[in-house]
């Protein structure tokens, strides 16, 4: 099991950096012109640190609770799949759908997520 507590928790750290870099690719491909585009990543950036380190981080002094962190972790990665799909990154968006599932199956199969991943 402690292997499996390994995979996950470095699938979650990925899945992490993944997610800031699809937030930026979402808000560059979408912003025209470019200045709008590199104005919206940087806003999406700074708004999803913001949230993550306020609710999310495991040192956060207002982290949430199992249930609430577990599905506000669960819609931010969900929303940064859909910004590569708004980006025109079809394929990559599915890919880390694909992750994202393989990740929260295993953090709450190993226990991860209740115990704070």
């Amino acid at each position: 099991m402690a292997g499996l507590k390994g995979v996950t928790a470095v699938l979650a750290l990925a899945l992490k950096v993944a997610m800031l870099a699809a937030f930026a690719i979402g808000g560059l491909a979408v912003g025209r012109p470019a200045i709008v585009g590199v104005l919206l990543a940087a806003i999406l950036l700074v708004v999803l640190i913001l949230v993550w380190g306020a609710f999310l981080a495991p040192r956060a002094a207002r982290r949430l609770s199992f249930p609430a962190r577990f599905g506000v972790e669960f819609a931010l990665v969900g929303a940064s799949a859909a910004a590569l799909w708004a980006a025109g990154h079809e394929q990559s968006a599915i890919a880390l759908g694909v992750l994202i599932v393989a990740r929260f199956g295993l953090g709450l199969a190993t226990g991860l997520d209740r115990d704070g991943l």
